[in-house]
Formats: C-alpha cells, sequence, structure tokens
C-alpha cells in the first residue's frame, strides 16, 4: 500500500485537496518477476484508492486485469474480494 496526497481535483467528485489517501497498486509499468520465471510488464500504472477506515473502495470501476500480488496486501478480506471481481481477469 502506498499514501497519496491529491494535487489536482475535480470537485464532482469524492476526493479531496490536501488529504492523504491510501492506495492500492493493479498494474505497474516496471517489470515484475515471480519465482516460477514468468516476467509482467503492464503500459501503465494503475491504482485503487480506499477511504480513510480503509473499509470502502473509492470507485467501483476497474478496466483491465489486475495482478495476484493484490491478494497478498493486507486489507480487509472484503476489500480485496470486490478488487478482484471488479478487474476482467487476474494475471
Amino acid at each position: 500500500m502506498i499514501k497519496v496526497v491529491m494535487k489536482r481535483f475535480d470537485k464532482r467528485r469524492k476526493l479531496q485537496p490536501k488529504r492523504k489517501y491510501l492506495v492500492i497498486p493493479i498494474s505497474v509499468t516496471q517489470m515484475m518477476k515471480r519465482k516460477r520465471g514468468d516476467i509482467y510488464k503492464f503500459l501503465k500504472n494503475r491504482i485503487v484508492m480506499l477511504a480513510d477506515n480503509m473499509k470502502k473502495l473509492l470507485g467501483t470501476r476497474i478496466y483491465g486485469p489486475s495482478i495476484k500480488e493484490v491478494r497478498k496486501i493486507p486489507v480487509e478480506r472484503s476489500i480485496i474480494q470486490k478488487i478482484v471481481s471488479y478487474a476482467c481477469y487476474t494475471i
């Protein structure tokens, strides 16, 4: 998990300026190598933002695949299940 501060924002959205949010990366552009020897690399960095109490996702649309390592992140089980179910598939 990563902590992020919003600099630019849209007034119509739930996000507020200069507030800290927790973020879970779903795909990263850096090459990832697994123990089996598989190598993965995505074209874009994609994230999912969490509310302050880490019990709610800020958004319900996840386009494209997500990485398998998302399941190992120490967050509530229900949030991980939502991320996996919203994504098209898991790589």
